[in-house]
C-alpha cells in the first residue's frame, strides 16, 4: 500500500494521534551485575497509555515501522526517558532501545537527526539498544553511526541477539560495547545442553573482545543459577525485576536473590568438582592498592600464619605482599621510614591469577614453568574476574601427588585401565562443566559359556585385547577422550557426542575381524563353538560378539550420574536383545 493510503487508514490517524498527545509513558526495569548484585543500569520500556485497537507496545512499533513514524515515535521515547530519568535522578547509565531501520533514511553522516534534543543535551550515560526487528539494509550505514554515538560517549548494545537478525554477523560487523542474549536462549537454559554450550561460547567470545554480555528475561531461580555459571556479567528479567512505571514502586537496592547464588557459588563453587583449581582455595582478607604498608605489615605482626596477602583495585586482583620479603624491605637500612607511609601498590609484586574452574593439573603446570624466584608463590583465584581466594603451591603438589596415587590404586589390574570410582568421577565432572559428550557401555555377550570353554585365560586374554583396543581407539577419535574398566568383560568409554555412531561402527569392525583369534580354528571355521548355558546344559553359541549401549547428553540435561546411569541401564537392556555385534544409541528427547 502506498505511503499516502496509509494517511486514510484508521491505525495512521490512532498511531498519529498517541505519538501527538504522547499518550505513552516509559517504564524502567534494573539490570543488575551478576557479581555483586549492584544495578548498572535501567532500561527505558515503552508503555501505552492510549485506548484503542492499539494497546501493547509490540503493535506499537510495529504499526509506526510499517506507516513511516518509527522514527517520530522514537524521538518521543527517547524524550520520555530523558525526562523520567532526570526526575528520579538515576545514577546509572538509562538503556534506550533503537531501530536500525531509520537509518535506511538516513543522510550520509547526519545522525543528529536520530536523536532527540534531551538526549543530545543531557548528561547522563545512556546506552543505545540496537534493535533489528528485520533485516539491516544498511549495515555499513549503521557501522558509522555506531562509530559517532561512540566517539560522543554512548555505549551501544547489541539487543536480543540470537533472535530474528540479530546474529553473530551483526556481533562481528558492529562491535558492540554490550551483547543482550535473547530470551529464547535464556529461557530452560537450565535444561538444555545446547542452549549451555552456544550461551558458553558467546560469553567467551564476548569476554575475549571486551563486550559485556547480558542475560535478558530471566524469569526462574534455576535461569538465574545456570546464566552466573556461564559467566554472563549483567542480568534482566522479572525474577530480579520488574519494569515498573510509578517512581515509588521502581527498585533501587541490590537483588537479594543474585546476592543469595552469588554467595553461595563463593562460599561453595567447588564441593562438586574437586580436580578444580577452586577446591584448593583458602579465602584471605585482601587489601586495596592504597592501603599504607605500615597497616599490612601490622597486620602480618598480628596473624603470624598469614605468609601473603592479595591486593585489589576495584576488586581485580593486581598484585600479592608476601610476608618475607616486606619484613626484609622494611628490615633495611631507613627501610621503614622509605615506605611504611606509602601505599602498597609500591611494595607489592606480581601475582597469578588463576579462574576458579581452571583444573589443577593445568595449573600445575602453569606453576612449574614460573622462574626460580616465583615458583612457591601463591595463586589467586578469581570467579568471573572477582577475587575469592588464595592457593598455595603446596597444596597443589599435594593434591597432584595424591591424586597420582589414587588413580594407580583405583585402576583395574588386569587392563589398567581406571575403575568404577574413576569412571563417576570423570562422568561427574563432564555433567557439571555442561560440555556435551555421550557415554558408552560396552560388554562381551555370553563371556561365561566362552569362559567355561577356553578357559579363564583365554578370557583374561580376550578382557585385555578388548580394554587395549578400546582404548585406541577411542583415543585416536577423540584425543579428550577417556576409557574405564567396571570389571569383569563390562567397559565405559565417554566421547564427544557429534558422529559416535562412527565410532561404535569402527569399533564393532575392528572387533569381529580380530575376535577369531581367541577361538580355535574349528569353531572359527563353523562360526559357533559349544559349551554350558546357565542351566547347565550344552548348546551352540556364535562367536563372541559385542554390544555398545550410548545415552548422550545431546537432547536432554542428566542431574546426575545416577541418573545418567539409570538411563544407560535401560539402553543395555535393547542393545542386548540385538544378536551380533551390535550397539544402539538412545536419541530419545526429554
Amino acid at each position: 500500500m502506498a505511503a499516502h493510503l496509509w494517511e486514510r487508514t484508521p491505525t495512521y490517524h490512532e498511531l498519529k494521534a498517541i505519538i501527538q498527545e504522547e499518550n505513552i509513558q516509559m517504564a524502567l526495569q534494573p539490570i543488575f551485575d551478576l557479581r555483586t548484585g549492584h544495578i548498572v543500569a535501567y532500561e527505558a520500556l515503552c508503555r501505552v497509555m492510549h485506548q484503542g485497537n492499539i494497546q501493547t507496545p509490540g503493535q506499537l512499533f510495529e504499526a509506526a515501522e510499517r506507516m513511516g513514524l518509527l522514527h517520530a515515535l522514537e524521538l518521543l521515547c527517547q524524550r520520555k526517558a530523558i525526562e523520567k530519568s532526570q526526575r528520579l535522578s538515576l545514577s546509572v547509565p538509562l538503556c534506550i532501545n533503537m531501530s536500525p531501520s531509520v537509518l535506511d533514511h538516513t543522510r550520509v553522516q547526519n545522525f543528529e537527526w536520530l536523536l532527540s534534543d534531551e538526549v543530545l543535551k543531557v548528561s547522563i550515560p545512556i546506552i543505545f539498544e540496537i534493535t533489528e526487528r528485520r533485516s539491516l539494509n544498511h549495515i555499513d550505514g549503521l557501522r558509522d553511526f555506531i562509530q559517532w554515538m561512540k566517539q560522543r560517549g554512548y555505549r551501544v548494545a547489541l539487543d536480543d541477539l540470537g533472535s530474528g537478525y540479530a546474529g553473530l554477523k551483526s556481533l562481528l560487523d558492529l562491535e558492540p560495547s554490550l551483547v543482550k542474549v535473547d530470551r529464547h536462549l535464556i529461557s530452560g537454559l537450565h535444561l538444555s545442553t545446547k542452549k549451555q554450550l552456544l550461551c558458553n561460547a558467546i560469553v567467551n567470545f564476548c569476554h575475549k573482545v571486551g563486550i559485556t554480555v547480558v542475560a535478558e528475561g530471566v524469569e526462574h531461580w534455576e535461569e538465574l543459577q545456570a546464566v552466573s555459571d556461564i559467566r554472563f556479567d549483567w542480568v534482566q528479567g522479572f525474577y530480579v525485576g520488574r519494569p515498573e512505571v510509578e517512581a515509588a514502586n521502581l527498585i533501587r537496592d541490590p537483588a537479594d536473590k543474585i546476592l543469595k547464588v552469588s554467595q553461595s557459588q563463593s562460599l561453595s563453587p567447588f564441593s562438586c568438582a574437586g580436580h578444580l583449581l577452586g577446591c584448593l582455595t583458602t579465602y584471605v582478607t585482601p587489601v586495596d592498592v592504597n592501603t599504607l604498608v605500615k597497616i599490612v605489615e601490622d597486620r602480618f605482626q598480628k596473624e603470624e600464619t598469614l605468609m601473603a596477602i592479595p591486593v585489589l583495585e576495584n576488586g581485580k586482583p593486581v598484585g600479592l605482599v608476601k610476608k618475607n620479603d616486606l619484613f626484609f624491605l622494611l628490615g633495611r637500612r631507613y627501610g621503614y621510614a622509605l615506605y611504611a607511609d606509602k601505599p602498597v601498590r609500591t611494595v607489592m609484586q606480581d601475582v597469578s591469577v588463576f579462574e576458579a574452574d581452571t583444573p589443577i593439573e593445568a595449573a600445575s603446570r602453569q606453576v612449574t614453568a614460573r622462574d626460580e624466584n616465583s615458583i612457591y608463590d601463591a595463586l589467586v583465584v578469581t570467579r568471573n574476574g572477582s577475587y575469592v581466594g588464595i592457593v598455595k603451591i603446596h597444596r597443589i603438589l599435594e593434591h597432584m601427588t595424591a591424586q597420582n596415587l589414587l588413580c594407580a590404586s583405583q585402576s583395574n589390574p588386569l587392563t589398567g585401565l581406571p575403575g568404577n570410582n574413576l569412571i563417576k568421577e570423570e562422568i561427574s565432572r563432564r555433567l557439571q562443566q555442561g560440555t556435551m559428550f555421550a557415554v558408552a557401555y560396552v560388554d562381551l555377550d555370553s563371556f561365561k559359556p566362552f569362559n567355561d570353554r577356553f578357559g579363564f585365560e583365554k578370557g583374561d586374554q580376550v578382557i585385555r585385547f578388548l580394554g587395549q583396543m578400546l582404548k585406541d581407539r577411542v583415543m585416536a577419535w577423540d584425543t579428550s577422550g577417556f576409557v574405564g574398566h567396571i570389571g569383569g568383560d563390562d567397559f565405559v568409554f565417554v566421547v564427544r557426542a557429534s558422529d559416535v555412531q562412527q565410532l561404535c561402527e569402527d569399533i564393532l569392525k575392528e572387533f569381529q575381524a580380530r575376535i577369531g583369534q581367541f577361538h580355535d580354528p574349528q569353531s572359527v571355521e563353523r562360526g559357533f563353538y559349544e559349551s554350558l548355558d546357565r542351566e547347565g546344559h550344552v548348546r551352540t553359541f556364535p562367536l563372541l560378539s559385542l554390544s555398545i549401549a550410548v545415552v548422550t547428553n545431546k537432547e536432554r540435561v542428566f542431574q546426575s550420574y545416577a541418573h545418567l546411569a539409570s538411563v544407560a541401564s535401560e539402553v543395555k537392556s535393547v542393545v542386548k536383545k540385538i544378536p551380533g555385534n551390535a550397539y544402539f544409541i538412545d536419541r530419545r528427547k526429554v
